[in-house]
């Protein structure tokens, strides 16, 4: 396993599917709903920390690659 922020998202991108097609006769329970919510969360916070880091490093000068999950860092200074 690659040890990257794109590995861990797609890590949990596929526990959410996981969670969302269970096994046959398995229920989709408050557990399994939280356990996606938390998920989630973690996704969007990764999502925020990235965009702050790229804000930062861009407007210090940096030389900073897109990632896989923000593609274009030139939008990233309009907003």
């Amino acid at each position: 396993m690659k040890n990257d922020i794109t590995a861990v998202r797609n890590l949990m991108i596929e526990g959410m599917e996981r969670l969302l097609n269970p096994e046959e006769g398995d229920q989709f329970d408050v557990e399994k709903a939280e356990a996606l919510a938390c998920l989630g969360k973690v996704i969007v916070e990764s999502a925020k920390t990235e965009v702050a880091f790229l804000k930062v490093a861009t407007n210090a000068g940096a030389k900073v690659r897109p990632t896989g999950f923000i593609t274009d860092n030139n939008n990233l200074l309009e907003g």
